[in-house]
């Protein structure tokens, strides 16, 4: 068995990949993921560059919570075209989910 990341998978302040391997004679590569700040719904954000709408909703923990509306910059995303939508740093994106009220 491979040796596991001490952190789990949610600590998203610095995500280092590793591949190849010292051990084997070779000189290791790394990859660091760059970080970007964006505003969802008035909170600041830190969240891995190039990440799409659909991989934020993922990483907020909202997937399959029902209907779910994101605008990115006042414009409203469609849901087809969550998986396409690239996030830029310091864009502003507001998240509304349906709640039922009585």
């Amino acid at each position: 068995m491979g040796r596991r990341w001490p952190y789990p998978v949610f600590f998203l302040h610095l995500r280092v990949l590793r591949r190849g391997g010292v051990a084997r004679g070779r000189t290791s590569n790394y990859r660091v993921c760059a970080m970007m700040e964006i505003r969802v719904n008035d909170e600041v954000r830190q969240v891995p560059e190039g990440t799409s709408v659909s991989r934020l909703v993922a990483l907020l923990g909202l997937e399959g919570q029902g209907a779910i509306s994101v605008a990115v910059n006042g414009s409203i995303v469609r849901a087809g075209g969550w998986d396409g939508h690239q996030l830029q740093a310091q864009d502003q994106v507001i998240i509304l989910t349906i709640a039922q009220g009585g």
